[in-house]
């Protein structure tokens, strides 16, 4: 009798033994992988590009080139990552990123909760070779003037502007929930399955600069020649997680054509750090330069020869800053007055832009400011000085943004 007592005391106690533990038995791995049908959003027209809008003269069009595409967990980490080049092969896995069900990834690491892509990958700022971590691309540095190259294999009949249409872009999301209803082919029944869609989104806004105007020509000067255009105060790079460099001043550090940069300091129009913000007029191997002798006239970009023309943008693609826009000075040479004496005055610059339409918010990425260059006699000064100009601007989230310039 003493012993069945003996026995009823071990038992009770491995039982209380056994509920005292329970909530540390370690989880069982099930060996189960994930399956993700990923779909690109945002991406129209046709397979290799994202839509801006029709109708602009500097193409309807970002190109997406390449893309990589990469799985990652809650710290970080990077799984997988697979890369993908344009292609029109029916039925190639670029293709089936776009259609409507989506190109599915098996055999996905249990832990990977986050999809990013990074689009138009190449040259921009990421020493791929050494990424090992989320974190080594969001503190990855980008260069203004690698968001503004070319890509030869996708040229329109602007070279100006084919060298602009191939930006970063970027796209991230969770996995979200677990699908409860088979989604793919079956190849991998116990997976659990995931639907993601991404939208991928430029890193950068864009200046179109057009229908350059002296709209009150011939009250002091007779005549004025177009020499150049560009943008400054701008900065020239970013980091990912969106630290800017500090912006270059055009009286700090920038200094006026033909005038020796020392220090930090770069000159306007230079083949060097500003080249992507600069374009001369006319373009070379073109040497005459535009003549605005009315009132009348206005110049596009023009790449036939030095005659004024109706179509025809400046493109210039930038990183948005809250300080404000990057500003636009149109260098000029061979300014006459009235009595016919050539002028020392050779530059026009802008110094802000104002509208009821613009918030604080902007400029900001995604967004297209179309600016309609015209200004008055008054506003040609010397480069050290600072002329007021005022630009309205009209916003729309990535439309064609007539801006309508003002002057005091």
């Amino acid at each position: 009798m003493k012993l069945f007592s003996y026995l009823l005391v071990a038992c009770a106690g491995l039982g209380l033994f056994a509920c005292n533990t329970e909530d540390e038995v370690p989880t069982i791995d099930t060996g189960k992988t994930k399956s993700v049908a990923l779909k690109l959003d945002g991406i129209s027209g046709t397979v290799n590009t994202k839509a801006i809008e029709d109708g602009t003269t500097s193409g309807s069009t970002i190109i997406l080139k390449d893309m990589r595409i990469l799985f990652c967990g809650a710290d970080g980490s990077i799984y997988k990552f697979y890369d993908y080049a344009y292609s029109t092969v029916l039925g190639s896995d670029w293709v089936k990123l776009f259609e409507p069900a989506g190109l599915v990834f098996h055999n996905i690491d249990r832990n990977v909760t986050k999809i990013m892509i990074v689009g138009n990958k190449d040259n921009k700022g990421i020493n791929w070779a050494t990424v090992d971590n989320v974190s080594d691309i969001k503190t990855a540095t980008m260069l203004a003037a690698e968001e503004n190259q070319s890509v030869a294999d996708f040229t329109t009949p602007d070279p100006i502007n084919s060298t602009k249409n191939y930006v970063t872009l970027w796209g991230e999301s969770a996995l979200g929930d677990k699908l409860t209803a088979g989604l793919f082919d079956g190849t991998h029944p116990d997976a659990d399955q995931y639907k993601v869609a991404i939208k991928l989104d430029p890193l950068v806004a864009r200046f179109e600069i057009g229908n350059i105007q002296c709209d009150d020509l011939g009250t002091h000067f007779s005549e004025i020649k177009l020499k150049g255009i560009g943008l400054v105060d701008m900065s020239l790079s970013k980091v990912f997680d969106g630290t800017l460099s500090p912006r270059l001043l055009v009286n700090t550090f920038i200094v006026a054509p033909g005038v020796t940069p020392s220090g930090s300091q770069y000159e306007f129009g230079s083949a060097t750090a500003l080249a992507w913000a600069y374009n001369a007029i006319p373009t070379p191997p073109l040497t005459e330069n535009p003549l605005l002798d009315s009132n009348g006239d206005i110049y596009n970009y023009n790449t036939v020869g030095s005659s004024l023309a109706t179509t025809g943008k400046f493109v210039y693609n930038f990183f948005p800053d809250p300080v404000g826009f990057p500003n636009i000075r149109l260098q000029l040479t061979g300014v006459k007055t009235k009595l016919g004496v050539t002028s020392t005055f050779d530059f026009v610059c802008t110094t802000g832009f104002t509208s009821t339409e613009i918030l604080t918010d902007h400029p900001k990425a995604g967004h297209i400011y179309t600016i309609n260059y015209k200004f008055h006699e008054a506003n040609i000064g010397y480069w050290d000085d600072v002329i007021c100009v005022d630009i309205s601007v009209t916003v729309a989230n990535w439309t064609i943004m007539a801006l309508t310039p003002t002057f005091k």
